[in-house]
C-alpha cells in the first residue's frame, strides 16, 4: 500500500537565550521564533526558505533600537512582529526577505527571567500573528498620562464600568 501526502505543514523555529536588553531596566530575555511556512514553499525554488540568520540579526537591530524602554513586553512583542511581518529583511546576499510572502504564521515568545529588572519571577510574552491578519504595520503609538487630570475620548458608552480613576487605560493616539 502506498500512501501519498497530499499536504505538508513545515515551520521552523530558532532561539536567542539569555538576550542582555536594557527594557524596564536591566532584563536577561529568552527569544522563541517560530516560522509557519505557507504550504508549497520551495517546491518550485529551494531558495524561498529564508535563513534564520539575518532575522535573527533583524530581531536584534530592532531590540537595541527600539523607542519606548517602558513598554510593556506585550507591546514589544507585537511591534516586533509587525515590522517582521511588514518590512524587507536584508542579507548579506544581496536579497532583502519579506516574511509576509513565504509566511502562514509568526509566533514569537519572550521569557523575561527571574531577576530581571528587580522582579524576583520570570514573565513572558507569547504573540502569534497570521499573516492574513496584520491590518496597520505602523508601530503602536504609545500615549502616557500625567500626574494631573488628562483627559481622554473614550468609545465606552456613558453606563460602561469605565471610571478613569485607579483603572489602566491602553489608547492609541490618532
Amino acid at each position: 500500500m502506498t500512501t501519498r501526502i497530499n499536504s505538508l505543514k513545515e515551520n521552523f523555529n530558532f532561539e536567542l537565550l539569555d538576550y542582555e536588553i536594557e527594557h524596564q531596566g536591566q532584563a536577561v530575555i529568552d527569544i522563541a521564533v517560530d516560522l509557519d511556512y505557507q504550504e508549497g514553499i520551495g517546491e518550485e525554488n529551494p531558495f524561498e526558505y529564508p535563513d534564520f540568520i539575518p532575522i535573527a540579526e533583524f530581531i536584534d537591530n530592532f531590540l537595541v533600537t527600539y523607542p519606548n524602554e517602558t513598554d510593556f513586553w506585550e507591546i514589544l512583542n507585537k511591534n516586533l512582529i509587525r515590522t517582521l511581518l511588514t518590512e524587507p529583511i536584508p542579507t548579506p546576499y544581496g536579497v532583502e526577505y519579506n516574511l509576509d510572502e513565504v509566511l502562514d504564521s509568526l509566533t514569537i515568545d519572550i521569557q523575561v527571567q527571574s531577576g530581571s529588572s528587580d522582579f524576583s519571577i520570570p514573565r513572558g510574552s507569547r504573540v502569534v500573528q497570521t499573516v492574513d491578519t496584520i491590518e496597520d504595520p505602523e508601530l503602536l503609538p504609545i500615549v502616557f498620562g500625567t500626574a494631573s487630570d488628562d483627559i481622554f475620548n473614550s468609545a465606552f458608552p456613558q453606563d460602561s464600568q469605565f471610571e478613569g480613576a485607579k483603572q489602566i487605560l491602553f489608547v492609541s493616539a490618532q
